[in-house]
């Protein structure tokens, strides 16, 4: 009698902790999307997609720019394991539920890699995601020291790599000089490693009204040109490209395309988005 309660027990012991696996019992939010498909990434190389779930705190739509915390981020923010996020020049929301709830274990974009200008869009470049996603590694071979997250990281590494070696090129066979005009001033970091030149910024600020006298200043740049502008950007701008003569190219800065399934697939996909826009 007891070997056979023994032996109950110990089924219904790997039962949950196979099912609390399954389910993905280390948590890693993410503020955004692009960060959560860095973090996905590492954890697939990893091959523990069955003990990391990997969130995302701002959904589609939701700016950074001006984004209000609700109690059930609060929530989610205390109850994550590990909290990536791109830091207070861009999320100033976070920095208070951080500095109260997240005393350890909270990775900012901008202390693994010091940002080198007021554009807080470092995720667009891809020797920095190399270098948070070695961080994110590390975080994780702490709680999963069994886990070849060395490996993870090597593969994650040479595959952006690969990825910029044919990207560079791509952009190095253009004829002429390469230049755009966005909307949004937060291109920067992708368009300087592929020599691409940003010829004018309508705002630093998404909502930001514009002048008709930084209009007439950027128009002879912009006309019969494109004008670069993020997805969720896109009814702002749509005036401001008629007033220039010029066509939008809608970018997807945050990957709220739910068909962008690793960070290869956004880097990709922006890079065809500025490519199409050049003249």
């Amino acid at each position: 009698m007891l070997l056979r309660s023994r032996v109950i027990a110990l089924i219904f012991t790997t039962m949950f902790s196979f099912n609390a696996s399954a389910n993905g019992d280390y948590q890693v939010l993410a503020s955004i999307r692009p960060l959560a498909l860095i973090v996905q990434d590492i954890v697939k190389l990893a091959e523990l997609e069955n003990s990391v779930s990997v969130d995302t705190l701002l959904q589609r739509g939701q700016s950074a720019h001006h984004y209000a915390v609700k109690l059930s981020d609060i929530q989610r923010i205390k109850s994550a394991n590990l909290l990536v996020w791109v830091g207070p020049q861009l999320e100033h929301f976070l920095e208070k539920p951080i500095t109260q709830y997240r005393s350890s274990n909270s990775l900012a974009f901008s202390t693994v890699v010091e940002p080198d200008s007021e554009d807080s869009h470092q995720w667009l470049d891809y020797e920095r995601a190399i270098k948070l996603a070695d961080a994110v590694a590390v975080q994780l071979q702490l709680a999963f020291p069994r886990a070849n997250l060395a490996n993870a990281r090597l593969q994650f590494m040479q595959r952006l790599q690969h990825q910029h070696e044919q990207l560079f090129a791509q952009y190095s066979a253009l004829p002429g000089s390469k230049g755009v005009v966005v909307y949004h001033n937060g291109f920067g970091y992708f368009l300087k490693r592929y020599g691409v030149k940003q010829l004018a910024s309508l705002t630093d600020v998404p909502e930001q009204q514009i002048s008709m006298k930084q209009l007439l200043a950027v128009k002879p740049l912009a006309s019969q040109r494109c004008l670069l502008v993020d997805k969720d950007e896109q009814q702002l701008a749509a005036g401001y490209a008629l007033k220039l003569d010029a066509r939008l190219a809608v970018a997807d800065l945050l990957a709220a395309d739910d068909t962008l399934t690793s960070y290869p697939d956004f880097l990709k996909r922006l890079s065809d988005t500025v490519a199409d826009c050049l003249p």
